[in-house]
């Protein structure tokens, strides 16, 4: 009976992760599709609200293909379809869509991609959009009306000797991710644990039981890379994952 409780509530931690992740995308279509459906957006802005759509709608697939694929519920694996892509492809087109979505939050929007045209990155499109979604929902969610959010991608080389250029599987540097908040921080007794499951010692957990940031830790580690979390000059936090490029 035991090992019956256990196995339980491990799924039910695991349809809990789902449905947290499921809302985001679900709600961002509902909105941008209610927006264009009213003619609140000008013919110029359609196609992007469109790609925004589209691009909610693919992640909303794999959420459920995370659900339905899964034979044994407690085994909370994901799947994922990695693919060798230019970073730069990949990033700004995420970068376009965070400013449509930080800005339609009435939120003002800081946004800048710098990266390397030559870097290329093996990794699930989806899934990092995943993560930087919830990146910028949590910075938004803590962010008072009208306030800035700060966003920013860039590459930075390694410090390795040109005889590694011989070696194709060895990466020449990172792609780093930054959100950055204009909300109340996270105390010094929360910042070790962000990225765990369920984690409630700090208020700005309260309505968030940091399935989000746990989730997207997965992700980014099964990208070889790490999340960081961090309190910045205005106050706020920095939310950034690094993943590597070659």
């Amino acid at each position: 009976f035991a090992a019956l409780s256990a196995r339980e509530s491990r799924g039910k931690e695991l349809l809990e992760n789902i449905s947290h992740e499921i809302k985001t995308p679900i709600t961002l279509i509902t909105g941008y599709s209610e927006s264009l459906v009213n003619g609140a957006v000008p013919e110029e802005s359609a196609e992007i609200y469109l790609k925004m759509i589209n691009s909610k709608a693919l992640m909303l697939a794999n959420l459920m293909d995370d659900l339905t694929h899964v034979s044994d519920i407690t085994s909370q694996s994901m799947e994922y379809r990695f693919y060798e892509t230019a970073a730069s492809e990949v990033f700004e087109e995420m970068m376009k869509q965070v400013e449509l979505h930080i800005l339609s939050s009435n939120h003002m929007g800081s946004i800048e991609c710098c990266v390397d045209s030559n870097a290329v990155i093996i990794a699930d499109s989806y899934r990092l959009q995943q993560v930087v979604t919830n990146m910028v929902n949590n910075a938004i969610r803590h962010t008072p009306f009208g306030g800035e959010i700060n966003v920013m991608c860039t590459t930075r080389a390694n410090d390795v000797s040109a005889d590694a250029d011989e070696y194709q599987d060895v990466p020449k540097g990172s792609v780093v991710f930054t959100v950055s908040d204009r909300g109340s921080g996270i105390d010094e007794e929360t910042l070790p644990h962000i990225f765990e499951r369920r984690y409630s010692g700090s208020k700005r957990l309260e309505t968030n039981t940091g399935l989000g940031l746990y989730i997207s830790n997965q992700i980014v580690l099964q990208h070889s890379g790490h999340m960081d979390a961090r309190n910045n000059r205005f106050g706020g936090a920095d939310i950034s994952f690094t993943i590597p490029y070659y």
